[in-house]
């Protein structure tokens, strides 16, 4: 697969058009050969000719350029991969004529470049290096990419293309993720994990999505079963430690958290569920100390502040409760603790009109809440 150079704003937009229409053939027709037996039926080939353009528009080449290219000779075509590949291989039969592209694409299934593999690094090409987009942009690109359906059955295919297939449902659950899409998460996460089970990040991806959809027991089989495969795997302990949190069971959330920070100590949530679990263990100085960590690490941490404010009402600093816990509204005002806590604090300070207000909100908060508020999943109230 040719190289594409970028710059450190992108993708070097004078560079040969050549290269690209060279990535988008070589898209459509690994394809066509590798994933049906026989030629590709013309709906399909259709739909990957749709994609193929949307790849190479997508690059910044120009439709137009493109199709003048496509008529020009093989040499003046593709000089460069008569280079990598060192040896032409035989041309595929097609239903539609072929491109100097399609003639030099290697033809063995044990190619890098072929079936899935060929896929499989173009989807990783694409997702790592296309600096001028946002990361969910990006990986919803690669997503786009990737609704080319997979074989209705697998049997035919042998253990590493079905590795392989799973590891693109995989790559796709990362576009859903980035998306906050929780039930496309789980759907593809879901279909990685039929074909592979040993996919860590299927696991702690499912689990997360579904601790945000309160599936709190189903999230903490996920995010074990993550932990049982990777055990450095941050984010499946995070995952884990919240949800337990939420069924009140402190002391392995802090055995989780402290799993998490003995990895990586820059994790605010590791610091400020750590401190929300150790307030409810009575230990107030490592509450203090944890949310403080916390927040010197993440300002914006709603969590950390809410923890601040609990821990400060415990130590009797009242006006120091107060201002912590509306720090936390400010970020989150949907953090029923913050209200709580900014409400007790309020009758300390003799303030029963605003304490009244803040208990008031916390009630509201407390019941059943819409799955727009859980998908936040910042607070763990």
């Amino acid at each position: 697969m040719a190289k594409m150079a970028k710059t450190g704003d992108g993708y070097d937009r004078e560079k040969e058009k050549g290269d690209f229409e060279e990535e988008a053939e070589l898209f459509r027709n690994v394809i066509g050969r590798q994933l049906c037996a026989g030629p590709a039926p013309r709906k399909q080939l259709q739909s990957w000719d749709a994609m193929g353009d949307l790849f190479t528009e997508d690059l910044g080449a120009e439709p137009e350029d493109d199709e003048d290219d496509d008529e020009g000779s093989p040499e003046d075509a593709s000089p460069r991969a008569d280079a990598e590949e060192g040896a032409e291989s035989p041309a595929e039969e097609s239903p539609r004529e072929e491109t100097p592209a399609e003639a030099e694409a290697p033809a063995e299934p044990a190619s890098e470049s072929t079936g899935f593999s060929g896929l499989f690094d173009l989807t990783k090409h694409l997702i790592n290096e296309k600096p001028d987009l946002e990361a969910g942009e990006r990986k919803w690109d690669l997503a786009q990419l990737m609704l080319v359906k997979p074989p209705p059955e697998v049997e035919g295919m042998d253990r590493s293309e079905i590795e392989e297939l799973a590891e693109l449902y995989a790559m796709r659950a990362q576009g859903k993720v980035a998306l906050g899409d929780l039930e496309g998460t789980i759907a593809d996460c879901s279909s990685a994990l039929c074909l592979n089970a040993r996919v860590p990040f299927c696991w702690a991806a499912r689990a997360e999505a579904k601790r945000l959809q309160d599936k709190l027991e189903e999230a903490v089989k996920d995010a074990s079963e993550a932990l049982r495969l990777d055990p450095l795997n941050v984010s499946a302990y995070l995952t884990r430690a919240r949800a337990k949190l939420r069924v009140g069971e402190a002391q392995f959330v802090v055995t989780d958290c402290s799993e998490a920070l003995a990895l990586d100590l820059h994790q605010p949530t590791a610091w400020s569920t750590r401190a929300a679990a150790r307030l409810d263990l009575k230990d107030v100085p490592g509450a203090l100390s944890d949310a403080k960590s916390a927040i010197a690490l993440d300002p914006a941490d709603v969590d950390g502040w809410c923890s601040l404010s609990g821990a400060l009402l415990d130590s009797s600093d009242v006006v120091g409760a107060a201002e912590a816990a509306s720090k936390a509204l400010s970020l989150d005002g949907d953090c029923a603790r913050a209200w709580f806590n900014r409400g007790c604090a309020r009758v300390d300070l003799k303030d029963i009109t605003g304490a009244e207000g803040d208990f008031n909100e916390c009630i509201n908060l407390r019941r059943p809440r819409s799955p727009e508020a859980r998908k936040s999943g910042r607070c763990p109230c």
